[in-house]
């Protein structure tokens, strides 16, 4: 869509635009959401990301109302201009339905769809969505499909239901620092700290600034307390997929401070992120742009934190699920055996490798520990958890796995 014609309605038309093309970047060549909205323009980028997050919670359940008033189905890129629209007239309160309407239309002409858009959008602004909608009306279909095979009718409903509500904003506190005010504290494994409080509060706060802070989730402590038997004694820790750095700084606390710590990442981009974390909470790690097959010398512990699908986390990125496709998911299988075979390589005789991701599917979790275990006989499992999705915690998986001596 050209977005020409959007200049003469101000912010709204460039609200509109920006939100328009991020959700073709999306659904077209697979953008992840949080990279997207790194384009967004400064005068609507608060307004535009809210919109964003919101649209890909409520986009099924806007759809299927706007079904009601479509004889035939319209062009992709004229339903997801339907669709955004509905959603900021729905759920966004700093531009007027009418005019969100009005601007909607106007980009419409382009699409040769503007009488169709404005006679849609006007019987949609007087429908009602529905209050407590089901699984079937929420979730996109490829997960739906996959969802019913797992879960109860009753755990698929709970989880639409927290696809559709904004996860609280949760931060972990750094030993030696205190909560912000009136935060909320959050239960976490391994005896980490983390609490939930408004954005800005802890974005503003002086101890965010300090490195007292790290914005997190309490479900990344799950990986990190599966090695906290053995950090104490461990001379050399190895975290694999380490940017931006959040569980390697976890992992560094439970260490002896004589413990080499390296962090590796393929992503310098990343890993630039990564020296900053560490450099402001005065952290002497190693930082290593490489991936597991380029490194070298023997580990006692490894954190493998895989590239996954990221279907736990779908409260902060709700995108995800939209993403989700089993082709995909093949491919990132594939990821994962490729890392967990160069991980094997860099493990010291009864050193751990702790796997974990923010994926709830068990293709990239257990099924990939059976398979190591069955292919490497030295390897034994000692423990291993899905975490499902909760009002308090993402969803995620980890495993602790032995190499005998």
């Amino acid at each position: 869509m050209n977005n020409s014609p959007l200049k003469k309605n101000g912010v709204a038309g460039r609200l509109l635009a920006a939100v328009y093309r991020i959700v073709g970047e999306c659904d077209r060549n697979g953008v992840t959401l949080d990279d997207a909205v790194e384009t967004l323009p400064d005068d609507c980028r608060r307004m535009a990301e809210h919109l964003l997050f919101t649209f890909f919670r409520q986009r099924k359940v806007v759809e299927g109302v706007l079904r009601k008033f479509i004889s035939r189905p319209p062009a992709p890129e004229v339903m997801t201009l339907l669709t955004v629209t509905a959603v900021q007239c729905r759920f966004q309160s700093g531009i007027a339905p009418e005019s969100a309407v009005n601007v909607a239309v106007d980009a419409a002409r382009k699409l040769h769809a503007d009488k169709f858009v404005n006679a849609v959008m006007r019987n949609f602004l007087r429908t009602e969505l529905p209050v407590a909608p089901a699984a079937a009306e929420v979730l996109p279909s490829a997960i739906l499909r996959r969802w019913r095979k797992r879960f109860d009718s009753a755990t698929l409903d709970r989880m639409a239901k927290l696809f559709v509500s904004e996860a609280e904003f949760s931060y972990r506190i750094l030993p030696g620092f205190d909560a912000v005010p009136g935060s909320v504290e959050l239960p976490a494994y391994g005896g980490f700290r983390f609490a939930s409080a408004p954005a800005e509060a802890v974005l503003n706060s002086p101890e965010l600034k300090a490195g007292g802070y790290y914005i997190q989730d309490p479900a990344t402590s799950f990986a990190v307390s599966l090695a906290a038997a053995d950090a104490p004694r461990a001379k050399r820790v190895l975290d694999l997929c380490a940017a931006p750095g959040g569980k390697t700084l976890m992992l560094g606390e439970s260490c002896a401070p004589e413990a080499r710590i390296v962090a590796a990442d393929i992503s310098s981009r990343r890993q630039e992120r990564t020296r900053e974390n560490f450099m402001l909470r005065k952290r002497d790690y190693e930082v290593i742009t490489a991936s597991p097959e380029n490194l070298y010398g023997k580990y006692d512990i490894i954190l493998a934190d895989m590239p996954c699908s990221n279907t736990g986390v779908f409260r902060k990125r709700p995108d995800a699920l939209w993403r989700f496709n089993e082709r995909t998911l093949k491919d990132i299988c594939e990821v994962q055996r490729t890392i967990a075979a160069g991980a094997l390589k860099l493990l010291a005789p009864g050193g751990i490798i702790i796997f974990s991701t923010c994926s709830i599917e068990p293709d990239e979790n257990q099924a990939l520990i059976d398979s190591l275990c069955e292919q490497h006989p030295e390897l034994i499992c000692e423990e291993s958890q899905l975490l499902l999705p909760d009002t308090t915690h993402d969803g995620a998986f980890a495993a602790r796995v032995r190499l005998q001596r």
